[in-house]
């Protein structure tokens, strides 16, 4: 068995909390300001097959978090810049967050699991789908601003 490759296990562990941090953020704001329950669950759904996807793949998540080296992560300290104005500016930024974290686990988990990496993309276009759902259902969430 080869060793971990360390750069690996940390890009899959820094975007399996993004994903799942993004979906947690659009999550609440179906909840907790639209109090729509069905796409609350929806999102619920998609944050734990997320969850899920990966606690079932062959990738350790033990490994992901002892190769975390946050004090040597040269990103951590980027300024946010960009000001959210509103929690639908908020939503699809974290929307956007979430469609990149899971391409790149997409990717990386065809370094270490391939069906594992096939069930992330199935979550990817269920987000999309998703997206197209919510703006459907709330026109005035979205505010390309």
């Amino acid at each position: 068995m080869a060793p971990p490759d360390p750069a690996v296990y940390k890009v899959l562990d820094v975007n399996y909390n993004r994903a799942r941090e993004g979906l947690r953020v659009c999550e609440d704001i179906l909840r907790f300001c639209l109090k729509d329950a069905a796409m609350t669950g929806r999102f619920r759904r998609i944050r734990h097959a997320v969850t899920k996807t990966m606690a079932c793949s062959s990738v350790s998540r033990k490994t992901m978090i002892l190769e975390r080296k946050i004090a040597e992560d040269p990103g951590k300290n980027f300024p946010n810049k960009t000001p959210k104005h509103s929690f639908r500016h908020l939503y699809f930024a974290n929307l956007q967050r979430t469609k990149e974290a899971l391409r790149v686990l997409e990717e990386f988990l065809k370094l270490k699991d391939t069906k594992a990496s096939l069930a992330i993309q199935k979550i990817r276009f269920d987000v999309y789908e998703a997206e197209k759902k919510s703006v459907e259902k709330f026109p005035s969430l979205f505010d390309p601003r």
